[in-house]
Formats: structure tokens, C-alpha cells, sequence
């Protein structure tokens, strides 16, 4: 999460109730994914992302993760979706800083 381009305290939704008592992971994550099928999920995650668009009000969202080529219709038109690689190496850079920006 950034903020006129600053990099703001890290902020973990995976574990974050989102639906019915259950956290963005078992809502979204790859078991509801095989569970579901691919066209309900992909509803599930448009669900999440007005979740976060709400509780955030972002500017741009990137989209990434091992199933995000995975998603169907309009939900992926919702932000930009980044390889997997792109979240490792911003990782990497930020643990590599010896003290956050």
C-alpha cells in the first residue's frame, strides 16, 4: 500500500474476516477456487475487491498471485494484473532497505 508514492505500514487482509465469518483466504484462496470453479470465484473476487475498494479507496490496484490469470470476465479489468515475480522482487527490494521509507 503506498501513498503519494510513500510506502504506508504493511496491511494483511488474508486473514481479515470478509464474508459469513470467513477470511479473505478461505473466500478467495485457491481451495475456494478448485471448490467453486472458476466463473463463481472470480465473482468471489470481485466481492473482495469492493471489500477493499471500500475500506481503502485505492487509486490503482495491481493484481497478482498465482491464480489471477485465472479469473474470469469483468473482474480482471478491474486493476492490472502483475506476475507473481513482480510481488517477490518488491518484497525483496523492501527487506533490503534498512529502514522503511
Amino acid at each position: 500500500l503506498f501513498l503519494d508514492g510513500e510506502l504506508e505500514p504493511h496491511l494483511e487482509l488474508s486473514h481479515h474476516p470478509l464474508h459469513k465469518g470467513k477470511t479473505y483466504n478461505e473466500v478467495v484462496g485457491d481451495a475456494a477456487r478448485v471448490k467453486l470453479g472458476r466463473k463463481k470465484w472470480s465473482g468471489h473476487v470481485e466481492e473482495a475487491i469492493d471489500a477493499v475498494q471500500a475500506l481503502i479507496f485505492y487509486d490503482r490496484l495491481y493484481i497478482g498471485g498465482g491464480n489471477a490469470a485465472k479469473l474470469t470476465g469483468a473482474v480482471a479489468s478491474r486493476g492490472t494484473l502483475v506476475p507473481n515475480a513482480d510481488g517477490i522482487l518488491g518484497g525483496a527490494k523492501l527487506w533490503s532497505l534498512t529502514r522503511m521509507p
